[in-house]
């Protein structure tokens, strides 16, 4: 029977928040922010459930549906998204990210979070070190950005993130100033979003032992929790980018991500 208190309800809406100012103003998904806080809170509110990574995972995938919806809307209103790359980055993007939901399903729960804390320890030490370089003129072939996508694709999947950690300095390297960089990529994440969820329902519909709530491995309750928030903060985000410097910001969510891969390492290693 599903038990939920209010504790429960303010976790997902505190997460939502910070997932969806991240979605707006980084243009990465929020996924980086939800997969650890559900893995860690799955792990406790569910210790028999044995896939409590891949369950974070996948809930993560499903509320970047929703909430990249509302931050490429905002970036679209502003004629900030350049669709030719979203075009093109499409086909290996779909392909990679149901290659990505499908290996999650294979591996096992720590395993699958220890892979994420390692990506969120290099995300974290990135964006502190990184300094803002001007675009330059790098181009890629079609084939380049189709293999580019599906790259991007498979591991935004398999780690449940919307993918502009990966997209954003790949696009600024090929010339896309950092705004534009970041209105693309939160396009491209609920293009990722759109196959990796339906891969982690698709996996996930034969689960011996779930937790009450869920559909495949999505976690309902998180998903239904997180976003009522995070629609509303991603277009507040995607409106400060527009105005404002990034790069403090990336310093302090830098150091955040250190913090919470420290976090999921002691646990998982």
């Amino acid at each position: 029977m599903l038990e939920l208190n209010l504790l429960d309800w303010l976790i997902f809406a505190t997460t939502g928040a910070a997932a969806g100012l991240a979605a707006g103003y980084l243009g990465i998904g929020g996924g980086i922010i939800i997969v650890p806080v559900l893995s860690l809170y799955l792990q406790d509110k569910f210790p028999l459930f044995a896939a409590h990574s891949q369950q974070a995972v996948a809930t993560s995938l499903a509320t970047i549906l929703v909430t990249g919806t509302f931050a490429a809307l905002s970036h679209h209103k502003r004629g900030a998204i350049d669709w030719s790359w979203v075009k093109q980055l499409t086909p290996g993007l779909l392909i990679g990210a149901l290659a990505g939901a499908w290996i999650a399903g294979q591996i096992s729960s720590d395993w699958l979070i220890r892979i994420f804390s390692i990506f969120t320890l290099l995300s974290g030490l990135r964006m502190l070190i990184n300094k803002q370089h001007s675009p330059t003129s790098f181009s890629l072939s079609p084939l380049a950005k189709r293999s580019s996508g599906m790259l991007i694709g498979s591991l935004s999947s398999l780690l449940g993130i919307g993918g502009g950690t990966l997209s954003v300095p790949m696009l600024n390297a090929c010339g896309v100033k950092i705004h534009q960089a970041v209105a693309i990529a939160s396009a491209a994440g609920v293009v990722i979003a759109i196959a990796g969820t339906s891969g982690f329902i698709l996996t996930g519909l034969d689960l011996q032992l779930s937790p009450p709530g869920s559909f495949g491995y999505i976690y309902l309750p998180a998903l239904f929790g997180i976003v009522a928030i995070s629609t509303l903060t991603a277009p507040l985000g995607a409106k400060l980018v527009h105005k404002s410097r990034p790069q403090l910001v990336k310093q302090v969510f830098g150091s955040l991500l250190i913090l919470v891969a420290l976090r999921l390492m002691l646990r998982s290693f």
